[in-house]
Order: structure tokens, then sequence, then C-alpha cells
């Protein structure tokens, strides 16, 4: 069930994350701006897309985290969508979330799609 207030996201980059300056982009999506449809009993709590710029990957996780969940114990997954297989892949199962949040350990960066969902 989604969260009926609302959901917050942010994305921590730490100071050892890119050799150099780089430019990160994070937008946030709607379900209507998913690039494939979810599997069957799916829901997203919160989508984005979060791409570098210059084509480097980070050297070390992007902790993102999700607030305004509510009071739910049920675990979300955070989800990355695979251009190269065309599919949603699991990138950390059940997250539960404590006060309403939740910090997945790794966001993922370059040309992908990303969400927090509940089944």
């Amino acid at each position: 069930m989604p969260p009926s207030g609302t959901v917050g996201l942010a994305v921590s980059v730490p100071q050892d994350a890119f050799a150099g300056p780089v430019s990160l982009r994070l937008t946030p999506l709607t379900p209507q701006g998913l690039p494939n449809q979810l599997p069957l009993g799916f829901s997203p709590l919160v989508a984005f897309d979060l791409r570098e710029d210059g084509g480097t990957a980070p050297a070390v996780p992007l902790p993102a985290t999700v607030t305004g969940l509510g009071d739910g114990t049920a675990p979300v997954h955070l989800v990355a969508y695979r251009t190269s297989v065309h599919a949603w892949v699991v990138v950390t199962p059940g997250l539960v979330p404590d006060a309403g949040a939740v910090t997945a350990g790794e966001a993922p960066v370059r040309s992908q799609v990303a969400e927090l969902e509940r089944r």
C-alpha cells in the first residue's frame, strides 16, 4: 500500500565517492514515467533516475534514504531497471522501515531508473 503523505528522497555522496568534480542529476519519476511495467503485485513508493553526466561510476556506494513511509513494517525493496536485459533487478531486498524511513546502502548510478517498492 502506498504511503498517504509526502515521501522524501535523499542520496548521500561520500567525500571519496568520485576522484574529482562530477555533476549528478537526481530526477523524481511518477509511476507513468517508469521505463517498463513492474511485475504484478508490486507498487512503487518512490522512483528516481540518478545519473552522473560524465559516465564515471562512484568508487563507493551512494546511500539513498527514503522518508515518509508511514508506520507500516512491511519490507520494501530497492530495484533498478537494467536496459541491457530489459528487466527490473533487485538491488537491495527486504528493507524494513524504521520510524517511517529506510536507507538503502547503494543507489544505482549511471543511467538507471531505481525505485523503492512494496509488494
